[in-house]
């Protein structure tokens, strides 16, 4: 047996050796203006405000209807939840019941608060047809929309998921191949499948295994794309190389994890990286957290103070936002 996501790659070995070839899968016929005529009539909202469907999603939504089944591959700020949440109003109309799982506990509230945000300027709401589910959450819903982390939902018995004519995968990269065929597998009434991710590189389940579960993989815009879009902001790159004295390199020694333990620790280096900063911290509204800062994995006795008056952070969903730092969230190394 294959997986239907792998029907492209049947059909095209059959076709390279001349080989007979028949299916009994079926795509939709469905008309591209009925579908622009539905986007159109979403009325889409972000931040209380009216906000335009981009080309590259309505384009994405118009493949993921025509084909049913498909891998998404678009990266971090393209707006992936505008697209999923286009979808899941598209299947309402069939009173079709969906599945939307996800790798963490963050991006069901991600998700569903997404959801929310773009159903403001409508009559739907996210907390009437939407039910979340991670760990400490009932598992049992009637609701037509269910957002879970897979952990959450991979030991349930088949039962539970006969009822879901919908399946989708969010940032599907992240999950364990095991528990993605275990769900997807369960949910034979699923005809349609869609999956969605940011990246392809240091998957944790296959590529073909992805393709397989979900369908053929659909490029829907490249970070590159995005930029000379002017849809996300340019990336810049300062690069600090740090130039250590024979004497220091000589004191290394030992095992390699506690040689860069003592050079991450070397009152120098953060002076460096301190004055760099101070340097650069004019040219950018974006806050840098190394590894070591209290937002990241350790605590450092190193800071320094940016006089920014705010701070921009890029959203998952794509687009920026503006928030007051605190007096904590002014300080870097």
């Amino acid at each position: 047996e294959l997986y239907v996501g792998l029907e492209e790659y049947v059909q095209e070995f059959c076709n390279k050796n001349s080989y007979g070839y028949t299916t009994t899968i079926s795509r939709p016929n469905v008309d591209t203006s009925s579908i622009n005529g539905f986007i159109d009539g979403l009325d889409y909202h972000s931040n209380g405000k009216p906000v335009e469907i981009r080309d590259y999603q309505r384009a994405a939504i118009q493949h993921a209807i025509s084909k049913e089944r498909t891998l998404l591959l678009s990266p971090t700020a393209s707006g992936k939840s505008l697209i999923i949440y286009t979808l899941i109003r598209w299947y309402e109309q069939s009173l079709k019941r969906q599945l939307i799982i996800v790798p963490t506990t963050s991006l069901v509230e991600q998700m569903y608060g997404d959801f929310a945000d773009y159903a403001t300027g409508s009559d739907w709401k996210a907390s009437e047809h939407c039910t979340r589910i991670y760990s400490g959450k009932e598992k049992i819903t009637d609701s037509s929309v269910v957002i879970s982390t897979w952990q959450s939902i991979y030991k349930m018995p088949k039962s539970y998921f006969e009822n879901f004519d919908v399946i989708y995968g969010d940032e599907c990269h992240l999950f364990s191949a095991k528990s993605l065929q275990d769900i997807t597998l369960k949910c034979e009434k699923a005809s349609v499948r869609i999956g969605t991710t940011g990246t392809l590189n240091g998957t944790k389940t296959h590529e073909l295994v992805l393709t397989g579960l979900f369908g053929p993989v659909e490029k829907v815009i490249t970070t590159k794309e995005l930029i000379e879009k002017e849809k996300i902001s340019d990336i810049n790159i300062n690069c600090c190389i740090i130039k250590y004295s024979e004497e220091e390199g000589e004191e290394e020694g030992g095992e390699r994890r506690e040689g860069r333990r003592v050079f991450i620790h070397r009152e120098g280096r953060h002076r460096a990286k301190a004055g760099h900063l101070r340097s650069q911290a004019h040219k950018s509204p974006w806050l840098h957290w190394p590894e070591n800062h209290p937002r990241g994995r350790r605590e450092s006795r190193h800071r320094i103070h940016l006089e920014e008056n705010h701070v921009v952070e890029r959203r998952a969903a794509g687009g920026l936002a503006e928030r007051q730092p605190s007096q904590e969230g002014r300080q870097a190394h």
